[in-house]
C-alpha cells in the first residue's frame, strides 16, 4: 500500500523522511495511518486519499476575566 509519511520514520528495515511516498505492507500502512503518522495514497497517482471522519467539536474552556488587585 502506498502512503505519504507525515513524520520521519526510522527503523532497522526502513528509513523514510517526512513527506516521502513509500510502498509498505498493508498492516504497517494501516497502523501508521491510524496513529496519524501517514496518509494513504491512491494507487494511480500521488494524491492523498482523504478519509471521511466526523468533525470533532472544540471543547469549551471556562476562563475568568483579568484579575483585579485590591489596593491597601
Amino acid at each position: 500500500m502506498r502512503i505519504r509519511l507525515r513524520t520521519t520514520l526510522a527503523g532497522p528495515a526502513l528509513t523514510v523522511g517526512a513527506g516521502e511516498i513509500v510502498t509498505v505492507d498493508r498492516g504497517l500502512a494501516r497502523a501508521l495511518i491510524e496513529a496519524g503518522y501517514a496518509e494513504p495514497m491512491t494507487e494511480a497517482s500521488d494524491t492523498p486519499v482523504i478519509p471521511e471522519t466526523p468533525a470533532l467539536a472544540v471543547p469549551e474552556v471556562a476562563t475568568s476575566g483579568p484579575q483585579r488587585r485590591r489596593g491597601r
